[in-house]
C-alpha cells in the first residue's frame, strides 16, 4: 500500500514539473492527491472483514456532507431568487 501512495506522490511531482500548471490547477492535483492518499490509508489500516464496512461509513459520511451542502446551497438559492424577484418587481 505504501507503494502506491508513493507513486501517487512522485506521479504528481513528476505532472507539476513537466507541465506549467497554474496555481488552481495545482491545487486540484495536491487535492486529489490527498484524498487519494487518505482513502488508501483507510483501506490499508482495515481489517479485511471490515474493509467492506469501512468502505461504506466513508460513503454514509459523503452522503451527509454532500446533503448538508445541497441544503445550505438551497436557501443561498432562494434567498437570491427573492432579492432578484424585489429588483425586478416594477414600482408603481
Amino acid at each position: 500500500m505504501l507503494r502506491i501512495v508513493g507513486l501517487c506522490g512522485i506521479t504528481v511531482w513528476l505532472l507539476n514539473l513537466l507541465n506549467d500548471l497554474t496555481a488552481l490547477a495545482l491545487l486540484f492535483c495536491i487535492a486529489v492527491w490527498a484524498v487519494l492518499t487518505g482513502l488508501l490509508q483507510v483501506v490499508a489500516k482495515a481489517r479485511p472483514g471490515a474493509g467492506a464496512l469501512s468502505v461504506l461509513w466513508l460513503i454514509a459520511l459523503f452522503a451527509t456532507v454532500y446533503g448538508i451542502v445541497q441544503i445550505g446551497f438551497a436557501f443561498k438559492a432562494r434567498g437570491f431568487a427573492s432579492r432578484v424577484a424585489e429588483i425586478v418587481r416594477p414600482t408603481m
